[in-house]
């Protein structure tokens, strides 16, 4: 398993203080092998690293996609032609974006929920804890899985032996059930854990640091998950037992942090760009200034074209290398609870959402209701605001057009660019499956 250096250093602390000198293979956990309290907590810790991992895995290729950015390498044209122009096959530059990492966290978490069956050096609470943290992180691989392939789905299981049958595909729909099956056994897990974890967050993710505050966590994420499945009651339901409040933050919520050793992947890259609808379709100030969103998360540089494509901004959202990732924030639920009112008929109760976030994070002007008279014309408010409450944290401004069918609108610099609206599956699963249509064929955009 994957680790990280918080997870190494409390394996290796833990180890130094023991006469054992016994070391696991903590690179590679297997359910039945002798564990201990201390190898249990080095993967739970692994699992946030993958965690944070499967949340930053997408956003480069899927910020192309959805006109967030661009991705301009002189010396590597792919992410180019393959995220712009295409076709697209499983042998594209990022064609294993979003599958094949989740399916090791998915591994990694059920053999951490095994192994912790075994362990005599742990509570009964403390056991229930890593329980329902490696549900969490499982059910957040399956939602990622569910979100981004929509159309194809994929397989519903990792095969229990790496040379034995390979599972079934599973529809999108399946995909979606299993994370909320998962996210609802982790909460009832949580709930038996006590108030404390047997093993630690990062800083930036302190506020849910306890068996409680996993709680809240786990049913943001799932709202997140259930909104792009489209169950409008249940996003509402979930988000009530959420950290979502009108009343703190906008950006408050679970930062992934990162180290000088560790360094957040977006963090001074030379050919990242930010696409420049994002500049020119900002709201204003009620003092002329851009959306204050534009003046926080973007740098402007001399224009730079490669190719088709100019961009006259860099992202600055991760100056530095220590800059923490968020995996949800505040304003997202607020968004999110504004799409979910609206789907439902509640026009006002999804305005005053939005205007929380316009104010809060864009410190644009609130809207009445004669500004956005009919639900198309609000969720055209939404959208934007996600887009730049959003940017460069998920995808979401791609994953939003899928959603509402609006990847039409979505601009193309050149004749020869596409939008794509679907994701393969990559080579190694094709080969393995002896595919070569749907998931494993040519995906032409459009």
């Amino acid at each position: 398993m994957k680790r990280s250096i918080l997870a190494l250093s409390v394996a290796a602390a833990v180890a130094a203080c023991s006469p054992d000198l016994t070391v696991p293979n903590l690179n590679n956990p297997s359910a039945g092998g002798a564990v201990t309290r201390s190898t249990i907590v080095a993967d739970a810790q692994g699992l946030l690293d993958q965690l944070r991992s499967m949340a930053t895995q997408g956003v480069r290729m899927i910020g192309v996609f959805g006109r967030e950015s661009y991705d301009l390498r002189p010396q590597e044209p792919r992410p180019y032609s393959d995220y712009l122009i295409g076709p697209r096959d499983p042998n594209s530059f990022g064609a294993g974006t979003l599958f094949s990492a989740n399916y090791t966290t998915i591994v990694n978490a059920r053999t951490t929920r095994a192994d912790v069956d075994g362990v005599s050096d742990m509570t009964a609470e403390e056991k229930e804890a890593v329980r329902g943290w490696s549900q969490m992180v499982e059910a957040y691989a399956y939602a990622q899985l569910a979100m981004f392939h929509p159309e194809f789905g994929a397989p519903l299981e990792p095969p229990a032996n790496p040379t034995g049958e390979l599972a079934p595909v599973a529809t999108p729909q399946e995909l979606y059930d299993r994370a909320f099956a998962l996210y609802d056994s982790a909460e009832a897990h949580f709930q038996k854990a006590g108030s404390t974890l047997p093993f630690s967050l990062l800083p930036g993710s302190a506020a849910f640091a306890t068996p409680a505050g996993l709680i809240r966590l786990s049913r943001a994420l799932k709202a997140r998950a259930l909104k792009y499945d489209g169950k409008w009651a249940d996003v509402l339901t979930a988000l009530q037992g959420s950290f979502l409040d009108a009343g703190q933050p906008t950006t408050s919520g679970a930062w992934l942090d990162y180290g000088s050793e560790n360094p957040n992947p977006f963090s001074g890259v030379p050919t990242d760009y930010i696409h420049p609808r994002i500049r020119a379709e900002a709201q204003k100030q009620p003092n002329g200034s851009p959306d204050q969103r534009v003046l926080d998360k973007l740098k402007a540089i001399e224009p730079y074209t490669y190719q088709e494509a100019t961009a006259s901004d860099v992202p600055n959202m991760y100056p530095s290398p220590t800059s923490p990732f968020p995996l949800i924030k505040n304003e997202e639920l607020l968004l999110i609870r504004a799409e979910a009112e609206l789907a439902q008929g509640n026009l006002a109760a999804a305005l005053a959402d939005v205007n929380v976030v316009r104010q809060g994070s864009g410190r644009l002007a609130p809207l009445t209701a004669a500004d956005v008279p009919t639900a198309d014309a609000l969720l055209d408010e939404i959208l934007y605001e996600k887009r730049y409450s959003l940017l460069w944290e998920g995808g979401f401004t791609w994953l939003d057009a899928l959603q509402y069918d609006r990847l039409s609108s979505l601009p193309k610099a050149a004749p020869d660019h596409v939008v794509f609206d679907r994701l393969g599956w990559p080579a190694n699963e094709c080969l393995a499956r002896g595919m070569s249509s749907g998931p494993c064929g040519t995906i032409v955009g459009k």
